[in-house]
């Protein structure tokens, strides 16, 4: 028998007892019924409530601990997110790509497995970068600059000098000139325009220029066209221009000197 509610008792037995004799009497029971009765409704609820509120917090420490992702959480009629549980970083994949990396770099005898190549690109590539060669770099350009200048402006004043009276700036040939093959014709047949790339080649190498050295490509490729077209009228007004091209096939370059280079093939 719970002992806190003895008085209940003990106040509705006095109350059947005295209810007859004394209004007072079973009036003070009755309110002492109803004010236990409120006090021990209260009591209820906050059990309740309590139970309530752990049973969530348990609910919300398990998804904190087990959902792989976030998800919503409705407490007291508001929607909570539960923040994902962290990963570690793993390390195994780094591990394993480095692995293959010194195997693949450690498989092979030296020397067979075209290092001379890897080296190459690799001091090309830093060269690159620098923006020279060093110990040689100035050499370089002063060989391709100012040399390849002062080359071009004796060959094309080579050029101008042997044709004489025969020089036109436009390619169709005038019907008062002879075919001149002598002189410097008998190393290249368009000396002038040789000298002329070559001078502004020269130019673009010296002063550093990428500008100049794209733009000395573009007139080199319009001098071959131009020389094209002047190789036809001249086969149209001399045929024996056909055995000079035989006799000379150099057209820019003299072919003995393009013969002499290392990447020409001897055979």
């Amino acid at each position: 028998m719970n002992i806190r509610r003895l008085p209940l008792l003990l106040s509705i037995s006095i109350c059947s007892n005295a209810a007859a004799f004394s209004p007072v009497s079973f009036k003070y029971t009755a309110l002492h019924i109803s004010s236990y009765s409120q006090q021990e409704t209260h009591r209820q609820l906050i059990s309740h409530a309590s139970k309530i509120s752990n049973s969530a917090l348990f609910e919300t420490n398990d998804l904190n601990n087990d959902a792989p992702n976030k998800l919503p959480i409705e407490m007291n009629g508001k929607e909570v997110q539960v923040p994902k549980k962290e990963e570690k970083f793993d390390t195994s994949q780094i591990t394993d790509l480095l692995s293959k990396l010194y195997t693949n770099i450690s498989s092979g005898d030296f020397g067979t497995r075209g290092e001379v190549y890897f080296a190459g690109q690799i001091a090309l590539v830093l060269c690159i970068f620098y923006g020279n060669i060093p110990l040689i770099g100035d050499l370089i350009t002063f060989i391709f600059g100012p040399c390849t200048c002062a080359i071009g402006a004796i060959v094309a004043g080579l050029g101008v000098k042997d044709l004489g009276s025969n020089l036109s700036p436009f390619p169709k040939v005038p019907s008062n000139t002879d075919l001149v093959t002598d002189g410097i014709f008998e190393e290249m047949r368009h000396p002038i325009y040789a000298g002329l790339m070559y001078f502004c080649l020269g130019i673009s190498i010296w002063s550093g220029s990428a500008m100049r050295t794209l733009l000395a490509g573009f007139l080199w490729y319009l001098l071959d066209k131009k020389s094209d077209y002047e190789e036809k009228t001249l086969l149209d007004r001399f045929p024996s221009y056909k055995g000079y091209k035989l006799d000379v096939k150099g057209k820019f370059f003299p072919e003995r000197l393009m013969e002499a280079m290392p990447w020409v093939s001897k055979d």
